[in-house]
């Protein structure tokens, strides 16, 4: 059997439960910290799961090798067999903070999903180095989840500031794309 289609069946209850004991469970996570509260099934598929309840991660922080620190971290889902909601997904990181809401409706080819979100000075960070810092107001995307794909087909950013780094001796010009509506090609030296 692909791991993809290994069943899956475990219920969650969790009162104010202290997630600082996953911290290290992994080498590329060695920080874990916050609070569930859930009170939740997450059924079907390693490749597809369910989730049927409510949770909530509260004054989360996670480090993750490479990619920097997010703190202030606030998770909050509630589900049923057919549809979940993302109620809020929020997170610092550097000086920046992004916040995420969307809805997930089951559909026979897998999870139709729909995401809206903003962010101000949140760093992208790769290799533990600071790439760039992203802001973006009102982005929006439709797609779908299934085990194999997120297949995201439709995406709309009305605004996005991307704030390289000062790196001494690189020139960028940003163009305009003939086929967008914004500027988003950008060359660097």
């Amino acid at each position: 059997m692909e791991w993809k289609q290994a069943p899956l069946q475990v219920e969650v209850t969790s009162a104010g439960l202290d997630l600082a004991f996953l911290s290290g469970i992994t080498d590329q996570v060695p920080r874990v910290e916050g609070q569930l509260d859930a009170k939740a099934t997450v059924n079907g598929t390693l490749g597809l799961p369910g989730f049927v309840g409510s949770a909530e991660w509260k004054r989360g922080r996670v480090a993750v090798m490479g990619y920097g620190e997010y703190r202030e971290i606030e998770l909050k889902l509630q589900g049923s067999d057919a549809a979940f909601t993302l109620e809020r997904l929020f997170a610092k990181a550097g000086g920046g903070q992004a916040e995420l809401t969307g809805v997930a409706q089951k559909r026979p080819e897998g999870w139709r999903v729909r995401l809206s979100g903003d962010a101000k000075d949140f760093p992208i960070v790769t290799d533990d180095q600071l790439k760039a810092s992203l802001s973006v107001d009102g982005v929006q995307a439709d797609g779908l989840f299934t085990a194999d794909l997120i297949d995201v087909q439709r995406l709309y950013v009305p605004r996005a500031v991307i704030e390289l780094p000062e790196v001494r001796g690189r020139t960028c010009r940003i163009s305009r794309s003939p086929r967008a509506s914004c500027w988003c090609a950008m060359a660097c030296r």
